[in-house]
C-alpha cells in the first residue's frame, strides 16, 4: 500500500496532484476484505525523468514511503525509457533491508506521441510515449513501513532513465515462526 509519495520537489501540476489524490483514495477504499493478502503494488511516477526530482547526478533518488502488509519476496519491474547512448547505468532499489540492483539496458527512447488525445490509455494515466518493462529482479520485504528508494549507483553516460512505474508482485509469502 502506498502511504504517500515523497519527492525532492513538489508536483507542479494540478492534474498530477488530482491524479495522485484519486489513486490514494482508490487504494485506501478499494481494499477487498475477502483478500488474504495483496499481491501487486504499483508506484506511478508519471513519466518522471531522473532530473525531475533533483539535479545533482549520482545523488539523485526517487523515494516513496511504503507500508508492506505481507512479508515475502517480490518481483520488481520498472517501466522505463533511456536513450541508447545512455544505456548501462547501474541502479538499485532498496526498502528496509531488501535490496535489488540491475542495469538499465537495452536503451529505449521512442519519440513522443503527437496524437496523445486520441490514444486509448488506462484510466488516470497520461500517455506521452511507449515505455518498456525492465525486470530488475527479486527483493525481500518485511512487513512494516519503510522508504522505497530508487537510485543510480553508476552513471557511465549523461543520464540514467525516465521512470513511468514500479510494480512489485508478491512471489511467495514468508511465514513468521
Amino acid at each position: 500500500m502506498i502511504t504517500e509519495p515523497v519527492c525532492k520537489t513538489l508536483l507542479s501540476s494540478r492534474f498530477k496532484l488530482v491524479t495522485a489524490l484519486l489513486m490514494l483514495v482508490l487504494i485506501c477504499f478499494g481494499h477487498c476484505e475477502g483478500a488474504s493478502r495483496p499481491n501487486i503494488v504499483i508506484f506511478l511516477a508519471d513519466d518522471a525523468g531522473w532530473g525531475d526530482y533533483s539535479h545533482s547526478g549520482a545523488d539523485d533518488s526517487m523515494v516513496w514511503r511504503l507500508k508492506v502488509q505481507t512479508t515475502g519476496r517480490y518481483d520488481v519491474v520498472v517501466e522505463y525509457t533511456c536513450p541508447e547512448a545512455d544505456a548501462g547505468s547501474l541502479i538499485e532499489l532498496t526498502c528496509g533491508r531488501g535490496r535489488v540492483t540491475g542495469s538499465v539496458t537495452p536503451g529505449w527512447d521512442p519519440p513522443l506521441y503527437t496524437n496523445q488525445d486520441t490514444l486509448p490509455r488506462p484510466r488516470g494515466e497520461s500517455t506521452m510515449k511507449a515505455f518498456r518493462p525492465l525486470k530488475l529482479g527479486v527483493i525481500s520485504l518485511t512487513k512494516g513501513e519503510a522508504p522505497l528508494i530508487l537510485r543510480a549507483l553508476e552513471i557511465p553516460q549523461k543520464s540514467v532513465m525516465e521512470v513511468r512505474r514500479i510494480t512489485l508482485t508478491l512471489l511467495d509469502e514468508e511465514t513468521q515462526p
